[in-house]
């Protein structure tokens, strides 16, 4: 074994999954799309962090505008190698409770009016 300091950081990994996959392989570590990665002392401020987010955002719109084109694989018969044109679509995003209030710019989870949804105080 290696001895290590016990050391307090902290990584924000935001990633993606292609919905079109099968629901057995599309959360496989494999298919999984690392979007950014960020490590400190403690968690990002949200200032810090919307800058990373700004980037993936431009990058979503710009996929889902103007797409992209992927060299698909030749047939068996013919070897042609053909070209298709792909646009992405961002459905959903999930968190937990910190990243939320990161990513829409609201009050911490411990604070009142927390709730990214609701109005409601406590």
């Amino acid at each position: 074994g290696v001895l290590l300091k016990r050391i307090s950081r902290s990584l924000w990994i935001t990633c993606a999954c292609i919905n079109e996959l099968p629901r057995k392989t599309r959360y496989d570590i494999n298919n999984m799309l690392i979007c950014s990665m960020s490590t400190g002392n403690d968690k990002p401020k949200k200032d810090e962090y919307s800058t990373i987010l700004q980037d993936i955002v431009n990058e979503l719109k710009f996929l889902e505008q103007v797409g992209f084109d992927v060299l698909l694989p030749s047939t068996v018969k013919t070897h042609n190698r053909t070209y298709t044109h792909f646009y992405a679509f961002t459905i959903v995003a999930m968190c937990d409770k910190p990243a939320q209030a990161i990513m829409m710019n609201i009050k911490d989870p411990t604070g009142f009016f927390s709730c990214g949804w609701c109005c409601i105080p406590g």
